[in-house]
Formats: C-alpha cells, structure tokens, sequence
C-alpha cells in the first residue's frame, strides 16, 4: 500500500511540475507550445534555487520478501553411525564417563561403575575407523596405558538412534613401552 502511495506523489509531483513550467499566453492561459527562451543546464552541481522546476528524483520503493525456511534439527536416528562412535571415544578420552554412558555404554552389558572402572589405567584411545557399513562402524583402537604399553583392539561397533547399541572388540595385541 505504501509503495502504491508513493507513485501516486510521484505522479502528482511531475503533473505539477509540467504546469508550472509551461508558459503562459495572453489571457493567462497555459500555451500549447514551449517556451523558446528556455534553456537546459547539463551541470553536474545540482540547483539550490528554492523555485527550481526540476523535480527531485523519487526514492526507490522498499520491497520486503519474508521467507519461511524449515530448521531442520537432526534426531538421534539421523547421526552418522562413524560420529556416534568418534563422540563415544572422545567422551572416554575426556574421561566424561556419563556422557560415554548415554552414547551407548550402558547398552554393553556393564553397569555404570564397572563401565567407568573399565577405563582405569588408560590414558588415552586411539581410534581409527576402518570401515562402514550401514549402521555398522569397523574400528582399530590403541590404547596407551599408564605405564606407556599400549594394547591393540580390533572390533565393531553398531548404532541405532544414535547410540552404540552393540559392540565387540577382541585384544589383538600389547606393544610394550619404548625404553630409553
């Protein structure tokens, strides 16, 4: 409605501009013809004169759009099964056991203290994940113990909603600590 107002006074601007430069004939009357004494300025300094005929130019309408875009939050079930699995190891290496938990710890058959206890003597995992497959995550873990050995798991783990909700890691091997 707005931008309809202002070419309405735009238009009205320019009709009342075109009357008062036409020139006038004897009886008052507007004439048919322009006035052979006007002249035109290509000056690139604009007028000050307070009675100047040239119309200022009409500010651009301001068009506004509103746009409804979806927020997409991903659930659980949406997660990357590699992410599931890289954000359980990252918990325990944080040793922010309850989160490990809820990422799918308490669905391996310990109980939360047995869970946590299961990580003494660690002092860092590290995991490479060696393949995927659907919901299922191949992994290599070395784990460097406190006492700078480091034991080699291979295994799996399966996620679901995004949790681990099954996995099986077998010790492969125990590389003793490098001595000075």
């Amino acid at each position: 409605m707005r931008a309809r107002f202002i070419a309405v006074v735009v238009v009205l601007g320019f009709s009342a501009g075109a009357c008062a430069s036409a020139t006038t004939g004897s009886a008052g009357q507007p004439s048919a013809s322009p006035s052979p004494t006007s002249t035109s300025s290509t000056s690139s300094t604009p007028s000050t004169s307070p009675h100047s005929t040239t119309p200022a130019p009409a500010p651009a309408p301001t068009v506004t759009q509103t746009v409804q875009v979806p927020v997409v939050v991903p659930t659980p079930t949406a997660q990357d099964p590699a992410a599931v699995v890289s954000a359980f190891y990252a918990a325990i290496n944080a040793q922010d056991y309850a989160t490990a938990w809820k990422l799918g710890g308490d669905n391996l058959g310990f109980t939360y203290s047995d869970f946590a206890a299961g990580f003494a003597g660690t002092a860092h995992d590290t995991l490479t994940i060696t393949g995927e497959q659907g919901n299922t995550v191949d992994i290599h873990l070395a784990a460097l113990q406190d006492d700078g050995s480091t034991k080699v798991y291979d295994g799996y783990y399966v996620v679901g909603n995004g949790q681990v909700v099954e996995g099986r890691l077998t010790q492969t091997g125990t590389i003793s600590p490098i001595s000075p």
